[in-house]
Formats: structure tokens, sequence, C-alpha cells
């Protein structure tokens, strides 16, 4: 029987629990840690402004960090993949689903383009997850009231600025564009607690998309043959006060019989880029087990 996100005061209460649970405890934002991800991730973003968190994915230690990992920003579509595993729980939307996408989303009197390579395309869940459609994920945006909406954030131990009223408020927060910022360690968490849970099988595409992301989709920069990456990149910025972009990647995979999460933040510049960052993290990570 799958879990409904009913609100109520008891409900609330064990979402914080269980979110406290997968929240690990750091002293020091700055710290380093005498680990083999803390050497290889030192390594991988010397000379960069990105900032990182490395979790064990099943005891949630701690692994390594670069950076203030509790600094926070928009998070762009990182946050997707948790909005889809909530849907399909809760029959929302069925897998098959296909929303037709032009790659000209527009939300209120602004665009919002998809940046997928496909114009004039169906997708289903598992490909719009892989390819990051914009249009299929606002369109699903809709399917949540905006209770229910902050309520499977909050599941993720994630919070929005302030409860959307409109439903371009509630696609622009969905889609990780504005009304909500996240840090890399809560992204970490977030995805760490995901990745837990992409065994049922009502969650299948989830875990199918972000496989697929890293192997050919959106999130590809971080692909490195013969390791199995789950991934998720994002783009997002925060006009006028900033005009440049930042980017996002998180996923988890296990690299010499660890198996890790990562999040990681760049400041400036995209989604790409930062894959192209966590990619440099497991290549020396792997060689760091030889």
């Amino acid at each position: 029987m799958q879990t409904s996100f009913k609100t109520s005061i008891t409900r609330r209460s064990v979402i914080c629990a269980a979110a406290a649970l997968f929240t690990p405890r750091i002293p020091n934002a700055f710290t380093a840690y005498p680990t083999r991800e803390q050497a290889a991730l030192t390594d991988a973003l010397q000379n960069t402004s990105a900032i990182a968190t490395i979790l064990h994915q099943h005891s949630g230690k701690v692994l390594a960090t670069h950076g203030n990992i509790e600094s926070a920003d928009t998070p762009g579509s990182v946050l997707k993949p948790l909005l889809l595993f909530a849907a399909l729980q809760q029959n929302l939307i069925a897998p098959t689903a296909t929303v037709f996408c032009r790659r000209d989303l527009r939300i209120g009197d602004k665009p919002y383009p998809c940046t997928h390579p496909q114009s004039n395309i169906a997708f289903t869940a598992q490909e719009a997850l892989a390819y990051s459609c914009n249009t299929w994920f606002a369109s699903l945006a809709l399917r949540f009231t905006p209770s229910v909406l902050t309520e499977v954030l909050q599941a993720f131990h994630l919070h929005p600025g302030t409860t959307p009223t409109l439903p371009d408020q509630i696609q622009l927060i969905a889609l990780g564009l504005a009304g909500v910022r996240t840090s890399p360690l809560q992204i970490a968490t977030a995805y760490r607690r995901l990745s837990s849970k992409l065994g049922q099988p009502f969650a299948k595409p989830v875990a199918d998309g972000l496989r697929d992301s890293v192997a050919f989709g959106m999130a590809h920069n971080a692909d490195m043959p013969g390791v199995d990456i789950s991934g998720k990149t994002g783009t997002a910025s925060n006009p006028p006060r900033q005009l440049w972009s930042h980017g996002w990647f998180a996923g988890f995979t296990t690299t010499g019989r660890t198996p890790l999460v990562i999040s990681l933040y760049l400041p400036q510049g995209n989604g790409a880029d930062a894959a192209d960052l966590a990619r440099n993290f497991f290549m020396l990570r792997d060689k760091k087990t030889t």
C-alpha cells in the first residue's frame, strides 16, 4: 500500500523525525576528512569555486566536503527526481503518461525553454527525467496542490521559502527555479533518502531515468566507462541580482566497493560543468582504490 502525504500534525512530526535520521551532523562546514573520498574531492575541485558533499549512501556518514556545504541557492532540475518519485507514489501520474514538448515552455510571461536536443516529441516519465524536460515537469507540477508540494519537499528535508498559491509559483518551485533554496548538504541528504527508496516497483522510472540521464541524457558529462552512476544535473539563475547561471550535479554510485552520494554545486556555470567536475571526482576516487 502506497503512503499518503496527507497533512496532519502527526504526519509532519513523522516527516521531521525521519528527515532528522537522514541528516548528517557536521561540526564544521569546512572540515577535511581523512578519507580517500576527501583526497579525491580536494584534487578534483582544486582551483574551482565548486562546493560539494560526499556521503556514505548507507550510513549517511560524511566522507568528504569542499567549501561551505551549507550555502544555499536555487537547485534547478535536481529537484525533478524527488517530485517524480512522490507523484508516482501517490498515483498522481502513470509512468507511461506522455507530454508533448516543443521546447518552448513559458510560465507567466517568461520563457523557460527545454535544453534537450529533441523537439516536437512526446516523453514518458523515464525519458523526461533522463532529458530533463521542463515542459513535462511543469505539467506534472500542476497535479500537486500547494500543501502537498510543500509536504513532499519537507519529506526530503527541503523547505520552500513560502507556500505557493498560484499555478506559476507551483511550477517554478517544482523546476527549482524560484521559491526554494537548497544547500549541497541538503541535496546530498535528499538524494541519499531517495536512493534508499528506489527499489520499490513504482519507482522504477525514477531509478532508470537517473541512470539514463548519466548514460546518454543531460547528465552525460558525469559518465564514466564501467561505472554505474545515477544522477541529475540542474541549472538555475537569480536575476536581476545575479545575471549568471549556477550549476548542480547530484547522484549516487559505488566506487571502490563504497556506495557514495554526491552533491556538487558550482556558483558560476551550469549543470554540464558540475557534471564534469563530478566525473573528475569519480575518476580520481577510482584511481585511489587501485
